[in-house]
């Protein structure tokens, strides 16, 4: 197979046991196997997960105050069905037992394959294959298919298949909190069980949440034959114990494992037998062709293509293979920021799925993203309860959750980013425009726009020390190295943007569907003055500038503090949140993340270029990079800004965060809003994509490095391949009757089926 479809790990080493493990994890949006060995030693973390599930647990503060979260909402580890256990003639296998380990994940068949050998004694060697998928097409399943290929004659072989609940590891007072807050108490009660054959079925519930859970496992034996099948019972799950004597071919042994969610055990338990029953009849071969299958049609549609560049290439896929694992697709869960991988950040979603990884599938493919905004609609009754516990109108959504309810024990960086809000509301208003889904715009979309822009102008005022702008105080940007503003630019100009939005499909509902438009104002009872008052405070939007430096300044007193001199500081004192307090931190002019120069990239078509460009080199010289959300924007506006070799080394650090563990803590998992990032670093940055006044626009900057790169977009129903070299950018319409499209400002028209090339200016 051609090797940029493929992941490899030649050799087993102990200090890569936790990169690995996320790297290699497997997932469907719904149901997640971290990528741990079978057996129970040599492991970082074990874990499996499903999207959604979690526990919850009371924040302890040394001093409360009203409006505090109480509880924070945990991923949990289910039952852990990958375990095994290996002996051969009485001697059990460790992992240092093993020779030429190898594992390989394929992107293009979904699964993956680990391979060993075990020298049980002269004249007998022992070849292990271990096959792991988790299927796309039965989102509680997942199957493990183990060979065992003897050189020499064997006496007897051992095999331990196990299915039991896991002591979450996690040290409650870790320092990282990127590393989550897993307290180490047991979550999970088993409450009943059922068996028949090689199937086993245990159903539980969470302590606190009052979640229900099934899981199951069932077994196949395919080649070779056991002489005994002996059934262990444990507290928290069960193993079947297989012995074969004097095996004379291969062992061929599966292992099918499904988890489900239920409202009581019964029916969840019920599903999973249902699940297994089914996978026993299917095969184990209709599993494999239906995952190839369904990968198939999401590469044509999503594939980034890079000839003649073999290591870029693979890594890219492996981004876009994680989004595609990591993301819920039942409307009712997002995408976590470390995936399905681990349970870094607890599992937590936060804005990353609308900013970073929404875009990614609003142009590939948008049933995916219709799903991911649906979950802040199906939490929008809570967001809604928040804003009122913090004395406002309209709907505050969470700065991170699962459930719905803000789980940030520190307001500063948590619930005073209230940009989430617009964040929202701005995938939202994208998604519609690329899509035309007039259907959620009624059901979902319009509903959420207006919430959000009754609470901007419930928090905002009219000052009149600023002639009258509308001001926002008292709130945190994008970067968490300043907390507690007044006039946060890039909060500012996406609040802008949100009440601009609501006026938008406001009319156009009341124009075009008056219907839908009458029912939405009686039920969310719409004053008439509502539209105006959203128009007006768009209109007299406070966007603070600086005539000095000729720059948009973060917030109102940023460039009053002295500057943090990043040249001088220490390598080993970065991340700075680890190694300084946060007051410290506040005092200076220095950035995790970019900020205003995110909202140079969203709110592309409202700032000029010389501003852009006075910005962005005044803020990069002050930016730490703490954050792995920040390089793929400076890459984005620095190739906009013509910064070709700069906008490289932006997307090579973005494209390898986790292929390279450049921050050192991908062992907690995977960053997916940085693999969201390496997409948008293609089509935003090196293409020069956006899209505005019903147009999508290009103005392409490709590195030397790279000779050819083409994707292939979703817009309005229409499908384009883009194909970018040195001199030339290529369109063709596959799908649709015609398209037009601005191209360095000139526009064209495309027709289906037809090529049109044009030349790149530099």
């Amino acid at each position: 197979m051609d090797n940029s479809w493929i992941v490899k790990q030649s050799a087993f080493k102990e200090a890569d046991i936790g990169k690995y493990e996320s790297l290699f994890s497997l997932g469907n949006g719904n149901l997640g196997l971290r990528g741990n060995l079978e057996e129970r030693e040599s492991t970082y973390r074990k874990g499996t997960y499903i999207n959604g599930f979690y526990e919850t647990e009371p924040i302890q503060y040394g001093e409360w105050a009203y409006g505090y979260p109480e509880e924070n909402q945990k991923i949990i580890p289910l039952p852990e069905g990958k375990l095994f256990e290996f002996y051969a003639e009485g001697k059990q296998f460790s992992t240092a037992d093993g020779t030429d380990h190898s594992r390989i994940l394929n992107m293009k068949e979904g699964h993956m394959i680990r391979t060993f050998k075990w020298k049980v004694r002269n004249g007998l060697v022992i070849t292990v294959s271990i096959t792991r998928m988790v299927s796309f097409v039965v989102p509680s399943m997942a199957v493990q298919i183990l060979r065992f290929k003897f050189d020499g004659n064997i006496n007897s072989l051992r095999v331990v298949s196990s299915l039991e609940t896991q002591k979450q590891s996690q040290d409650p007072l870790h320092k990282d909190p990127r590393a989550g807050s897993l307290s180490g108490a047991d979550s999970l009660k088993k409450i009943k069980s059922f068996r028949d054959g090689l199937m086993d079925v245990c159903g539980y519930k969470t302590k606190r949440s009052n979640l229900v859970l099934a899981a199951g496992m069932d077994h196949l034996l395919l080649s070779g034959e056991y002489t005994a099948a002996e059934y262990r019972q444990k507290e928290g799950g069960s193993s079947f114990v297989f012995d074969f004597t004097d095996p004379e071919e291969d062992i061929v042994l599966v292992k099918f494992l499904s988890y489900r969610q239920g409202d009581n055990s019964d029916t969840a338990i019920a599903l999973c037998r249902a699940d297994l029953a089914s996978a026993g009849e299917q095969g184990v071969d209709y599993l494999k062709m239906e995952q190839i299958r369904y990968l198939r049609k999401f590469w044509e549609k999503s594939d980034v293509k890079l000839p003649r560049n073999e290591e870029l290439q693979k890594v890219l896929r492996l981004n876009l293979f994680h989004l595609v694992q990591s993301s819920g697709k039942n409307g009712k869960t997002s995408v976590a920021a470390k995936g399905l991988s681990g349970d870094g950040y607890d599992g937590h979603y936060f804005w990353d799925s609308e900013i970073y990884v929404v875009p990614f599938f609003q142009f590939t493919s948008p049933e995916i993203a219709r799903s991911l905004l649906l979950y802040r609609y199906s939490i929008l009754d809570k967001a809604r309860e928040r804003a009122q516990e913090l004395s406002h109108k309209g709907a505050l959504f969470p700065w991170r959750t699962i459930n719905g309810r803000e789980a940030s024990a520190y307001f500063p960086a948590g619930t005073a980013q209230y940009h989430i809000n617009a964040d929202i509301a701005y995938s939202i208003n994208r998604y519609l425009e690329s899509t035309d889904d007039l259907d959620f715009l009624v059901t979902a979309g319009f509903e959420i726009l207006v919430e959000t822009a009754r609470f901007w102008y419930d928090l905002g005022n009219f000052i009149p020390s600023k002639n009258g702008a509308f001001c926002i105080h008292e709130v945190t940007g994008p970067d968490e190295y300043s907390a507690l503003v007044n006039n946060n630019f890039y909060t500012n100009i996406m609040a802008k943007d949100n009440f601009q939005a609501a006026v938008k499909w406001y009319d156009w509902l009341k124009k075009n569907d008056y219907s839908s438009f009458m029912d939405i104002t009686k039920s969310l009872k719409i004053q008439k003055d509502e539209r105006a008052h959203w128009e007006t405070a768009a209109q007299k939007m406070y966007l603070p500038f600086n005539e000095e430096y000729g720059i948009f300044p973060q917030d109102d007193s940023f460039l009053d503090r002295p500057v943090w001199d990043i040249k001088n500081t220490p390598s080993d004192k970065f991340p700075l949140l680890l190694h300084f307090h946060p007051l410290t931190i506040y005092r200076f002019q220095v950035l995790k993340q970019a900020d205003v120069v995110m909202a140079l990239f969203l709110q592309w078509n409202k700032i000029s270029f010389e501003k852009k460009k006075r910005s962005f080199d005044y803020y990069e010289k002050i930016t730490t990079g703490d954050s792995s959300l920040s390089a793929a924007i400076q890459g984005v506006i620095a190739l906009e800004l013509g910064y070709v070799q700069k906008g490289y080394e932006y997307f090579l650090k973005t494209l390898t965060m986790d292929y390279d563990d450049v921050n050192g803590n991908v062992k907690d998992g995977i960053h997916t809003a940085s693999m969201g990032g390496s997409w948008i670093l293609v089509v935003y940055g090196f293409a020069g994509m956006r899209v505005g006044d019903n147009l999508l626009h290009f103005s392409p900057h490709l590195p030397l490095e790279i000779e050819q790169i083409s994707f292939r977009i979703q817009y309005k129903k229409m499908q384009l391949e883009i194909t970018l070299e040195q001199d030339f950018i290529t369109f063709l319409l596959l799908s649709g009757k015609s398209l037009n499209l601005s191209v360095n400002k000139s526009i064209i028209e495309l027709f289906r089926g037809e090529k049109s090339v044009m030349a790149i200016s530099k």
